[in-house]
């Protein structure tokens, strides 16, 4: 059962990271007012893959919850998960705001996609570090 999860893992991983870069470079070539409605299938699409990574990394931890407090690369990678999500989600409510015609919400959900990457990246790097 723990590869058929590995792989829903990966796969919602790669929905993340693959929004959170598409929406730096789609940044790069929309117009400001087009970009909140150009964005949202993007964000949904890693809203998504959160998700499919919550729930496949919960079976994934099956026997690793006792070891939670000892062990702090894993409990570094799940806290900024839960960062991540967060991102996430704060990330989409600007956006839809933006769309709705608030301008000011797409300024601060540009920042926050920044972040969005680098703490996807920071999980990667941990878990790599953790289950090599």
């Amino acid at each position: 059962m723990r590869e058929p999860m590995l792989i829903l893992h990966f796969i919602g991983l790669a929905m993340v990271l693959g929004a959170a870069i598409g929406l730096i470079f789609q940044r790069m070539g929309a117009a400001e007012e087009s970009l909140a409605q150009r964005s949202h299938p993007l964000m949904r699409m890693a809203n998504w893959g959160l998700i499919v990574m919550f729930i496949s990394g919960g079976a994934l931890m099956t026997g690793l919850w006792g070891s939670l407090g000892s062990d702090m690369l894993l409990l570094t990678k799940l806290l900024l998960f839960l960062v991540l999500a967060a991102f996430g989600g704060i990330i989409s409510g600007k956006m839809r705001k933006a769309a709705a015609g608030d301008a000011a919400q797409m300024a601060a959900a540009k920042g926050l996609s920044n972040l969005f990457l680098l703490v996807a990246l920071v999980v990667v790097v941990l878990a790599v570090l953790r289950f090599q």
